[in-house]
């Protein structure tokens, strides 16, 4: 358990995390108000909740999933420019446009050093989805290597219309 109190230019972030199993399942519990200050004498704060839980099908397998509510968000496509000039997107982190989510994702060892990981952010409102891959190659404890790749779907007025198709290639090297 996890409990968060944070200051930050004249606004206020109050919230808890919860983490544990249940049924051999990992879940948590992640809830937070920020309660932001007043412009033009209007509140803008909102709340945020996470719920999500992972599970290990196989000693190489893993599924997880996670719904996310989004109190700065909105469920209409048309108000998404002016939501993103809101204090919550300029100074409280927020960067998701909607209101409701769902992550679902799956982890794939193909050995200790190799591994596949695949997850989508699906904004259950206009039903665009942001997917994620990526394949990592651990050559040793300090040395690895990434290839990514992050594209979306969606009509033309859904949250990630805007992105593009990202190919990357990384290393990281630790010492």
């Amino acid at each position: 358990t996890v409990l968060t109190l944070v200051s930050y230019r004249q606004n206020l972030l109050v919230g808890f995390d919860l983490q544990g199993s249940l049924l051999e399942q990992g879940v948590w519990l992640e809830v937070s108000h920020n309660k932001m200050r007043k412009v033009s004498n209007k509140s803008q704060s909102f709340n945020r909740l996470a719920l999500g839980m992972d599970y290990r099908y196989t000693d190489k397998t893993l599924f997880l999933a996670e719904y996310n509510y989004n109190g700065a968000g909105t469920t209409k496509e048309l108000e998404y420019f002016n939501i993103s000039q809101t204090l919550a997107y300029s100074e409280g982190g927020i960067f998701l446009l909607g209101e409701h989510y769902l992550v679902p994702g799956i982890t794939h060892f193909f050995t200790p050093v190799v591994f596949f990981s695949s997850s989508a952010i699906l904004n259950l409102n206009d039903l665009s989805v942001y997917g994620i891959n990526r394949l990592e190659w651990s050559l040793d404890e300090n040395t690895y290597f990434d290839f990514s790749s992050y594209g979306k779907w969606g009509s033309n007025d859904s949250e990630y219309n805007g992105q593009r198709l990202i190919y990357a290639i990384s290393s990281r090297l630790y010492f």
